[in-house]
């Protein structure tokens, strides 16, 4: 992919730009200009679809088979896609994908020399109908303003490599009827389509072809920020995304563990307060439960010692008692006696 991107860069370096050549003043545009595209309604877009080769792409979420079969479910949201598109003057980034294939220009040239390739660039479907639908806008703006180059033989409708050899023949038998000379200058534009200033192309767009406003910004958009990827073997190998695919997954992974490891962490010390805590509640309980015990024993002690000195005071109380009245009865015993005696 690198040897084409830099194929082009070569060219483009050789020009010479800067050296002070002119570009040819192109004729004003003097008409009515083409500042926005017309909308489509789903017939529209149907017919498109239809008349379109059935071609797939690797990067079509639906192969060719499936999409048709669902057609008449997905006509009206691709409608409303071409339409916003036209409307705000913006092609969708998933549009603009492309997968490139790189084909031998001739099978007996040696496959390991890159300049006997030729890219050839695969578009989603969707991509292509949209093209379609922009592309019959401006052939119908072009040929309403008698814009379209009468000698251009490509990319016109009944026109091909077959008319332009016819033209150049008759103008050679013509002139050879007439008895003069022909002198026959062919050119052969190195990736002609690839070095295309893309400044010089929308200056001249507005200039000369009279596109402005919301249908230049489309083009504006279409030409941008295109992504390329290639495919060897049928097996696409990612180019341009997968510095970013790399660095999305690394950052990704960097993510998660960085949050596992915040709630190992918070884990870690959501526990280990928990046991702090709940060892701190058991001390605080025991604690508690022993000097419950030991003031329980010691109330039981001091109130068995009370109640065991009561019981000692009641004991030596009974014991006086018993004492003065055992005095008493010999007493009364002794002066009854005395008194029986005196008779």
């Amino acid at each position: 992919m690198s040897f084409f991107v830099d194929k082009i860069d070569t060219i483009r370096s050789n020009l010479c730009l800067e050296n002070g050549i002119q570009f040819p003043l192109c004729e004003e545009f003097h008409g009515q200009f083409l500042s926005e595209f017309k909308l489509v309604n789903e017939s529209q877009v149907k017919e498109i679809i239809l008349s379109s080769p059935k071609k797939s792409c690797p990067l079509d979420p639906l192969p060719p088979a499936l999409f048709f079969q669902c057609l008449n479910v997905l006509l009206p949201h691709i409608t409303t896609i071409i339409n916003d598109s036209l409307l705000s003057g913006c092609v969708p980034n998933e549009l603009k994908e492309s997968l490139i294939k790189p084909l031998l220009k001739k099978d007996d040239l040696d496959r390991n020399v890159f300049k006997n390739y030729r890219p050839v660039s695969n578009l989603p479907f969707l991509s292509k109908i949209l093209e379609k639908v922009v592309l019959k806008q401006l052939v119908e703006h072009l040929t309403k303003n008698d814009l379209v180059e009468e000698l251009q033989s490509a990319y016109k409708p009944l026109h091909s490599t077959e008319t332009a050899l016819l033209k150049v023949t008759t103008v050679l038998l013509n002139a050879t009827d007439e008895g003069l000379v022909s002198v026959l200058a062919l050119l052969d534009l190195s990736a002609a389509f690839d070095t295309i200033d893309h400044h010089i192309l929308l200056d001249r767009l507005k200039t000369t072809f009279g596109i402005s406003e919301t249908a230049l910004c489309w083009f504006s958009s279409y030409i941008s920020n295109r992504h390329q990827s290639a495919i060897i073997e049928n097996y696409p190998v990612v180019v341009v995304h997968v510095v970013v695919v790399v660095v999305v997954v690394v950052v990704v992974v960097a993510v998660v563990v960085l949050v596992a490891v915040v709630v190992v962490v918070v884990t870690v010390v959501v526990v280990v307060v928990v046991v702090v805590v709940v060892v701190v509640v058991v001390v605080v309980v025991v604690v508690a439960v022993v000097v419950a015990v030991v003031v329980v024993v010691v109330v039981v002690v001091m109130v068995v010692v009370v109640v065991q000195s009561c019981s000692r005071s009641s004991c030596s109380c009974c014991s006086s008692s018993s004492g003065s009245s055992s005095s008493s009865s010999s007493s009364s015993s002794s002066s009854s006696s005395s008194s029986s005696s005196s008779k």
